[in-house]
Formats: C-alpha cells, sequence, structure tokens
C-alpha cells in the first residue's frame, strides 16, 4: 500500500559550514572579519584592494584574501 502524499515539499536542508572551513564569505562577514564596515568593505572592493567572485547577485570574497589583507600593513584611510 503507498502512503498518501500530502502535496507538501520537504524543505531542502541547509548546509552549516565551521567559519574556519569556508572558502568565500559575503560583504557582512568580510566586515566582521576585518572589524570594519561594510562601507569600508564596499570601498576595497571597489578600488581592487581585496579580490571578489561574482556569483549570482552575491558578491563573495575569498577569505585567504582578508587573511592576507590583515597581515599586511596599510597606513592610508580606508575611505574619504
Amino acid at each position: 500500500m503507498r502512503k498518501h502524499h500530502s502535496g507538501k515539499r520537504k524543505r531542502p536542508t541547509i548546509a552549516t559550514v565551521p567559519p574556519d572551513a569556508k572558502l568565500l564569505v559575503g560583504r557582512e562577514e568580510a566586515a566582521e572579519i576585518l572589524s570594519l564596515s561594510i562601507r569600508s568593505i564596499d570601498y576595497l572592493l571597489a578600488s581592487k584592494e581585496l579580490p571578489f567572485r561574482k556569483i549570482g547577485t552575491r558578491t563573495m570574497i575569498p577569505l585567504s584574501a582578508l587573511h592576507a589583507f590583515a597581515r599586511m600593513h596599510h597606513p592610508e584611510r580606508i575611505a574619504s
């Protein structure tokens, strides 16, 4: 005997990845990681000081680029 299908679809599960296993992060998370504002991140992206990838409409930043940026000395102001 078959089960009666109620018409409800099962929701897809969202994969949770530990923070240290991520390859790319969004602008908001990048700002949090670097202790900067989202506006500062946007300026760094526009001035090509941080590399990024476009995935659909999302702007994704390699976590390795954030680590490299944090290791460098930045005496100038980020945004004017």
